[in-house]
C-alpha cells in the first residue's frame, strides 16, 4: 500500500462513479438554486466551497492523515524526523550501518549492549537496493530474503571483528507466517523438517502451524558451545524475556502457572527461561512448556500440549485450496468452532493434515481435558486493557509528522493540509 497508487486505493473505497455522481449532484443543486433565484450569490459561493471541501476530505483523509500517503512514512533518529517520505530502497542498508556503528561504540566504551534489529523484511512492500535486484530465483520476495540474509551476515561479521562473537547472545526469529492474501509478495508456506512432504497449513493471522511456526535460531558459543543442533521441542518468542534475564544474571520473572489466582499480578510472564533446553539439561522428551496458548485476537483458539496441538477454533478460508480470503486482509481466525476440539500429533503430522480420533482414546481425552482446563485458567489470568491502536483512530492534524515545519503554527497546518511536508 505504501508504494501503491493512492488514487487506486481511494477509488476502491470510493468508486469513481460515486464521486462523479456526488460532484454532478452538487453542481446541479447549485445551478437550480441559482436559476430559481432562491439563493444569494454569497450563499451559492459558500455552498460551492462546502461542496469542494466535502470532496477534498474524501480524498484527503485516507491519502494524507492515514498511512496511505508516502509522506506519512517517515524515518526517525531518536525523536527527530530525518527523512520524509522514507526511501525504502536503502532502508535495510541504513539500518544495518546504524546497527554496526552502535555495536562499535558499545564495545569501544567497554559496556554491554542490547541491539534489537527489527527488519522491515520480508513483508509488503518489497524493496531492495540495486545490488540485490534479480539475484534470487524466487523473484522479488527471494531478493528481499537475500538482502536481509546479507544484513544479518554483516552484523555477525562485525561481532567477530570486534572480538565479542563468542560471548554475544544472538536470537533470530520472526513474528508470523506468510501473508498468503498478498500472493507472491506475501511469501509461501514451507514444510517442517520432520515431514518435508507436507507443507504447513494456514498463514498469517491463523493459528494453523504456518501462521505461527517461525524460525528460532540461537547462538551463544560461550554458553552453549559451538556444536550446531536442531531442537524440536516448542518454544515461543515470549521466552525471550526470561531467557535474556537468566543470561544477563537478572532475576527471572515468575511464570503465570506459578500462581493459583486470577487475574495474574504484575511481574508474571507467559514465557519460560529456555536455558535448560539450550544447555541440554532438560530431560529428553520433557517439553519446556506444559501448555502454549495460541491466540486469535483475544480468543485462545488453540493450545499446544507437548507433542499435541488442540484446536478449539480455526480460520474459515474463502479459497480452501489456496487457504486465503481474497475479499479481506486476512481470514477470520476463529470462525469455525470444534466440539470436540481437533487434535493433531505435531511430531508426526506438523502439516496438520489428519486430526486424531479422540473418542475412546483415554490419552487424547486427557490431553483435551488438560488443554481445556489450562485455557480457562489462562483466560481468567488476563487483565483486559484497551487497545492502544484504537485510542485515536484518526490522529489530529497537528500530530502528523512534518519535518520541514516541526513547530506548531498556521504554516505547519497548511503544509499538512496541502501535503507539502518533506525532508531528507
Amino acid at each position: 500500500v505504501t508504494q501503491g497508487s493512492q488514487a487506486g486505493f481511494i477509488f476502491s473505497r470510493y468508486p469513481a462513479g460515486l464521486i462523479a455522481k456526488t460532484l454532478a449532484a452538487l453542481v446541479i443543486c447549485t445551478a437550480v438554486l441559482w436559476f430559481r433565484g432562491r439563493a444569494s450569490l454569497t450563499a451559492l459561493l459558500v455552498h460551492a466551497l462546502l461542496s469542494c471541501a466535502v470532496v477534498y476530505v474524501i480524498y484527503w483523509v485516507p491519502s494524507t492523515i492515514m498511512l496511505l500517503n508516502q509522506r506519512a512514512c517517515v524515518l526517525y533518529a531518536n525523536e527527530s524526523v530525518i527523512e520524509q517520505p522514507v526511501q525504502l530502497k536503502y532502508l535495510t542498508h541504513r539500518a544495518t550501518l546504524q546497527a554496526t556503528r552502535f555495536m562499535e561504540q558499545a564495545v569501544a566504551s567497554a559496556r554491554p549492549f542490547f541491539l534489537y534489529m527489527s527488519y522491515h523484511k520480508v513483508h509488503t512492500a518489497l524493496f531492495v537496493t540495486d545490488e540485490f535486484e534479480g539475484v534470487s530465483a524466487h523473484g522479488p520476495y527471494g531478493d528481499n530474503v537475500e538482502e536481509m540474509d546479507h544484513s544479518v551476515g554483516q552484523i555477525l561479521t562485525k561481532l567477530e571483528s570486534l572480538g565479542v562473537g563468542d560471548n554475544t547472545w544472538v536470537y533470530f526469529s520472526s513474528d508470523n507466517g506468510p501473508w498468503r492474501e498478498e500472493g507472491d509478495e506475501g511469501g509461501a508456506c514451507g514444510a517442517a523438517p520432520e515431514d518435508p512432504g507436507s507443507p504447513l497449513r494456514g498463514g498469517k493471522a491463523t493459528t494453523w502451524e504456518c501462521g505461527i511456526r517461525v524460525p528460532g535460531i540461537i547462538r551463544w558459543r560461550a554458553g552453549y558451545g559451538s556444536q550446531a543442533r536442531v531442537e524440536h521441542r516448542a518454544t515461543t518468542n515470549m521466552d525471550l524475556l526470561p531467557t535474556i534475564a537468566a543470561v544477563s544474571g537478572a532475576p527471572v520473572p515468575r511464570h503465570v502457572s506459578d500462581v493459583d489466582f486470577a487475574p495474574a499480578p504484575a511481574g508474571i510472564v507467559d514465557g519460560r527461561d529456555m536455558s535448560p533446553l539450550l544447555k541440554s539439561t532438560l530431560a529428553e522428551d520433557t517439553p519446556l512448556h506444559d501448555l502454549i496458548f495460541h491466540y486469535c485476537d483475544t480468543t485462545i483458539a488453540a493450545v499446544r500440549v507437548g507433542r499435541y496441538k488442540v484446536h478449539f477454533a480455526t480460520a474459515r478460508f474463502e479459497d480452501e485450496v489456496a487457504q486465503t480470503c481474497p475479499s479481506d486482509i486476512v481470514c477470520p481466525c476463529a470462525a469455525v468452532w470444534h466440539d470436540p476440539p481437533l487434535v493433531f500429533d505435531m511430531a508426526n503430522d506438523p502439516g496438520e493434515t489428519e486430526p486424531l480420533a479422540t473418542a475412546g482414546n483415554e490419552d487424547l481425552e486427557r490431553v483435551i481435558a488438560k488443554a481445556t482446563e489450562g485455557r480457562a485458567k489462562q483466560a481468567a489470568s488476563v487483565v483486559p486493557y484497551p487497545s492502544q491502536t484504537e485510542i485515536t483512530p484518526f490522529p489530529p492534524v497537528d500530530n502528523f509528522p512534518c519535518c520541514n515545519h516541526p513547530h506548531p503554527g498556521w504554516e505547519r497546518t497548511v503544509a499538512i493540509l496541502l501535503n507539502q511536508c518533506g525532508c531528507g
